[in-house]
Order: structure tokens, then C-alpha cells, then sequence
């Protein structure tokens, strides 16, 4: 996604609750669930970026993690031209295992922050990934 005039503002770590419980009716099998999220809020002077994934053990599988090598005080400041992703996945050594990354890259003028998911389940309890964008004034 192309961006224009967009200055990167805050980086920080965030965690929070998705409450998928139906209140009008009475919950069946795996209809009532609160999905917690940690990952990363990137702030720009018109928007705000959000990039987190599951982190509920949901059987036998380890959920992954969200990590960023970079140094975030390097791109307040910044202005972001593009944000991208890429993803690739493959079996694992165990018959049941399925590990899956995807890069998410803020392009700035100044160089690229990357953020990276990594996600290891056994095929059956994948684990959401959210990265959106909010314009400023809906939250």
C-alpha cells in the first residue's frame, strides 16, 4: 500500500482482548471466544498501524511471536511511503507441524522498518494476524 505525507509519530508494543462472544444467543462449540493480541501500533500524524497476532495456545501448537530488530527511534520522524508484505510457510520436521513467517515492512524515506511474524501450529490451530490501518479520529 502507497502512502503519502504520512510522518511516523510513536512505535509501541500493544496488547489487547477480541471479545467474540454473541450476546443475544447462548454460545455453542467455539462460538464464545476472547482472542488476546500483542504486536506492535505504529502512529503517523494521520493514522495508526496495527500489526499483531493470536497469542493463545489454543491445544499442542506454540503460537509464534512478533519481533522487530530495529531500532524504532531511528524512524520517528520518518515519513512512510509504503507499507508491504510477504510470506512464505512450510512443514516443519514434525508430522503435525506448519510454521509460517510474514514480513511486514514500513518503507520510509529513511530506510525500512520490518516487523516479522512467526507462527507455529499444527495445521488445524492456525493463529490470526491482524495489520490494519485506522485514520485518525476512530479511535
Amino acid at each position: 500500500m502507497k502512502i503519502k505525507n504520512e510522518i511516523i509519530e510513536r512505535i509501541r508494543e500493544v496488547y489487547y482482548t477480541e471479545d467474540t462472544n454473541n450476546k443475544n444467543d447462548e454460545c455453542e462449540f467455539d462460538a464464545c471466544y476472547m482472542y488476546k493480541y500483542e504486536g506492535y501500533e505504529i502512529t503517523t500524524d494521520k493514522a495508526k498501524y496495527l500489526v499483531v497476532i493470536n497469542n493463545d495456545q489454543q491445544c499442542c501448537e506454540h503460537w509464534g511471536y512478533l519481533t522487530s530488530e530495529d531500532d524504532f527511534e531511528k524512524f520517528i520522524g520518518n515519513e512512510l511511503v509504503e507499507v508491504k508484505t510477504d510470506s512464505s510457510s512450510g512443514i516443519g520436521n514434525d508430522f503435525f507441524e506448519t510454521k509460517c513467517t510474514c514480513f511486514v515492512d514500513f518503507v520510509t524515506t529513511k530506510g525500512t522498518l520490518q516487523f516479522v511474524l512467526y507462527n507455529e501450529h499444527n495445521g488445524y490451530y492456525g493463529h490470526k494476524v491482524i495489520i490494519s490501518r485506522t485514520e485518525e479520529g476512530f479511535l
